[in-house]
């Protein structure tokens, strides 16, 4: 487990023999949350009217797991590493990312003889911190199906997964007119005026494949400062034959392989349709 791990420079198996599991990347590679968007929510209108104006990405926790084999006493040197100071440069070499992490909070220490295993919890204070944009390119096919403000997903690596045809034809909530529900009547009085539609949240599942790490990073950061532009995003639905207006709102990850040099990202975009009916 040499070489996996380096914090302030040191490979933290050599000297504390501690290791990473493979799942730590999983929150290290998830694309941080929008920040809440304001917005105006008119009763007589369908859907939102939000302030994309200035869009902000938040700070992301990032939950590692790590085993400890040896003298207890390692893991207490350990922790006193991390406790020189709030922030540290982590560099997970065997995924070709570095970040500065703070420390935010320690899992119960599990032990089994002379394995220790725990988790820390880690804030990436500042997600895109020195990133300086890069077109992505990939050499996934082009399909036409899903674009992103004009830009074909096959050019990120990514193909979108069956299911999400279902969360994006969705119909919306209705909103509620005026209603009296009083207690001495039968029922309740509601108000007749016209039918509007709440915004609504799709979830596209995605499925990214890179080449290679440089590969991976340059369109993975590109997909997120992309998604995250002042303005509104326009998804482009072949099948339906349909511009979208929406916006990013977060994502969850199902799985990441770091394979042989390749790369294999599953993960799921939650955009706001904030127009209600498609």
């Amino acid at each position: 487990m040499k070489g996996v791990l380096y914090i302030d420079g040191v490979d933290i198996y050599l000297p504390y023999g501690i290791s990473v599991e493979d799942v730590a990347y999983e929150d290290l590679v998830c694309l941080p949350d929008l920040k809440p968007i304001s917005f105006n929510d008119w009763h007589e209108m369908d859907g939102i009217d939000p302030d994309l104006s200035a869009p902000f990405i938040a700070a992301q926790n990032v939950t590692i797991p790590f085993h400890l084999s040896g003298e207890y006493g390692k893991y207490k040197d350990f922790m006193l590493l991390l406790s020189n100071g709030a922030y540290h440069s982590f560099n997970f070499a065997s995924i070709g990312l570095t970040k500065d992490l703070r420390l935010v909070s320690c899992s119960e220490i599990q032990s089994t003889g002379s394995l220790y295993s725990f988790s820390l919890t880690f804030s990436d204070d500042s997600p895109m911190k020195g990133y300086v944009y890069q077109a992505p390119s990939s050499s996934v096919k082009p399909l036409g199906d899903f674009l992103l403000d004009g830009v074909d997903l096959a050019n990120y690596g990514i193909r979108v997964l069956r299911g999400s045809m279902d969360s994006i034809k969705q119909q919306p909530d209705v909103k509620e007119n005026l209603k009296r529900n009083i207690s001495v009547s039968p029922g309740l009085i509601y108000d007749e005026g016209v039918v509007t539609y709440k915004s609504r949240t799709a979830e596209i599942r995605c499925f990214m494949r890179a080449a290679n790490a440089e590969e991976f990073w340059k369109n993975r950061n590109a997909l997120l400062y992309d998604l995250a532009r002042p303005g509104s995003r326009t998804l482009t639905v072949a099948e339906l034959g349909k511009q979208i207006p929406c916006y990013y709102k977060g994502c969850s990850v199902e799985c990441f392989f770091p394979d042989n040099g390749k790369y294999w990202f599953e993960f799921t975009l939650s955009l706001e349709f904030f127009k209600g009916v498609i």
